[in-house]
């Protein structure tokens, strides 16, 4: 018996325990996207250190990570298309192999993470030779890739994560806008756009969300603010260096931060303003959303903000928000505020996460940003986007929790393409905080917001000592943008009705719970529309 063993898979597959799935001994790609697949290796006997090494003419273009693992502790009990409904552990940490290699434990399957981008054109084999402390020997196998001459259309798709700058700051231990912060903001941003997500969620002021009633987050203010009188002056100079810094990464679209609190708009955000040479919170939970005071300070701040993203040449790509989330009984509290920015920017571009179908029917959001879960009662809204959250977890409805399978978090690309959605939002990038922002976390320790929310719901990066950790589901969801990109490739060269006819044959449907739940058909289709479109 071989005292190792080796395989190759794909990245849909789950490699963890003493199971594995079928081999994929090949791959195919375009040339300007990034593929992804796993080796993976068992010891039988004993526990070693082993080193993993690649053999291939595409050896620059691949980089190698060993996948850890994370404690799943919330699932979704009653819900089919899981991996588990019981607290476990599940592969999903993607860490730079160290310097004393690998750690194989006896008798489970594990693997590494194998990234390709960049790669030229043609038929690629890739050799993984794994070995032990003495250079022997013990396992080796190969994958084939061929990469196609043909590449995918930049996406047209509008992509945020909301970053969460207070959790940055902890994590670097740097006070947030300093220069050694935004050198680490830099790689976090950075990350994002290389998986797809080209708008970046902006702290003008600290953001209003997911904080107590009462309570507050570490202040991440970027504009800088002054009182005298009733007379505000701002200094933008911090918001200049963030959208010189994002814009260096890749973003192109930016969201401010809430102008009211979340969930009703009752109150308003955390703003600090120096006043007689003290600074001071003059907004925030003691402030409601109605108050004479705000609307002076917005008639001032808003004019002033505009005329600081016009120079800087990106206010037709801004966009503002109310409040996160308005529930139907709150109307007319929502109704006050959004009158208040339509009377200071009359010609802004706002969205809204909702899931009520009255906020938009009377007007008060134009861009409704819904939950794929009330997706069908906003049918034939055009412009509108989708986010997925806690609550999307019934009914086969994709997210990218840990207890999912990686092919129900992918496939929301090919669904937002076939909705024709215009952009899509997630509230979690970074959020290393409890449920409300009650307390800190660990999310090595702690990956479901202390009881909150579904593991994984909270955050897609790990912070890691030089920069962020991708997840496996990460991942996962950025071939699931590229999937969007490949099906508004081929649209333009056989037109949308000949793309939509495709994915009706395959057994979609346009919603966002009927779909082909399967790993190894999510694979082929691709590999067919890859082919498709270099063909042509």
């Amino acid at each position: 018996m071989k005292l190792c063993k080796m395989r190759t898979f794909g990245a849909l597959d789950v490699i963890k325990g003493t199971k594995t799935g079928k081999e994929k001994k090949n791959g195919v790609m375009l040339k300007n996207e990034r593929y992804s697949f796993q080796v993976a290796y068992k010891t039988v006997y004993t526990t070693r250190l082993c080193t993993l090494e690649l053999v291939s003419d595409i050896s620059p273009f691949v980089t190698l990570r060993e996948e850890l693992l994370a404690p799943c502790t919330m699932t979704v009990p009653g819900e089919t298309y899981v991996l588990t409904s019981e607290p476990t552990m599940v592969p999903d940490i993607l860490s730079p192999v160290g310097e004393l290699g690998i750690c194989c434990r006896a008798g489970l399957w594990q693997a590494a993470w194998v990234t390709v981008s960049g790669a030229p054109v043609g038929v690629h084999k890739l050799t993984f030779r794994l070995k032990n402390v003495s250079g022997e020997l013990m396992a080796e196998t190969s994958f084939s890739l061929e990469v196609l001459d043909g590449e995918l259309v930049e996406s047209d798709l509008i992509y945020t994560n909301w970053f969460h700058y207070d959790s940055l700051s902890r994590v670097c231990k740097e006070e947030p806008f300093t220069e050694k912060y935004n050198e680490m903001l830099k790689k976090y941003v950075s990350a994002a756009v290389v998986h797809g997500m080209n708008m970046l969620y902006t702290p003008i002021f600290t953001p209003p969300l997911d904080t107590a009633v009462g309570g507050e987050r570490m202040t991440v203010q970027l504009v800088g603010m002054k009182k005298s009188g009733e007379r505000y002056s701002f200094d933008f100079s911090k918001l200049e260096k963030f959208v010189e810094l994002a814009r260096g990464c890749g973003i192109k679209y930016f969201e401010m931060a809430h102008l009211f609190t979340q969930w009703g708009a009752k109150c308003t955000p955390k703003i600090e303003v120096e006043e007689d040479g003290e600074v001071k919170k003059l907004f925030g939970w003691h402030v409601a959303s109605d108050s004479p005071a705000y609307e002076t300070f917005l008639s001032q701040f808003l004019p002033a903000l505009k005329a600081c993203l016009k120079k800087l040449g990106i206010y037709e790509n801004t966009y503002f928000h109310v409040s996160d989330e308005p529930s139907e009984y709150v109307l007319e509290s929502y109704a006050k505020a959004r009158a208040l920015l339509e009377k200071y920017l009359p010609d802004c571009k706002c969205i809204e996460a909702l899931s009520h179908y009255e906020f938009y029917r009377l007007g008060y959001v134009k861009t409704p940003v819904v939950s794929t879960k009330a997706y069908t009662a906003f049918a034939g809204v055009k412009g509108a986007w989708a986010y997925t959250c806690c609550a999307e977890k019934t009914d086969n409805l994709s997210n990218r929790f840990m207890c999912f399978p990686p092919q129900r978090n992918r496939v929301l690309g090919m669904q937002l393409y076939l909705n024709e959605c215009a952009g899509y939002l997630h509230w979690g990038y970074n959020f290393y905080n409890s449920f409300e922002s009650r307390t800190v976390i660990d999310p090595y320790a702690v990956t479901d917001a202390c009881g909150a929310f579904e593991s994984g719901d909270s955050f897609v990066v790990y912070p890691g000592k030089d920069g962020p950790l991708d997840s496996a589901r990460h991942e996962i969801f950025s071939d699931g943008m590229q999937d969007y990109r490949a099906l508004k490739t081929l649209e333009k060269k056989i037109g949308r009705e000949e793309v939509e006819k495709l994915l009706y044959a395959e057994g979609f449907e346009k919603n966002f719970t009927v779909y082909p739940k399967d790993a190894a058909w999510h694979i082929a289709f691709r590999e067919k529309l890859a082919r498709m479109i270099a063909e042509r």
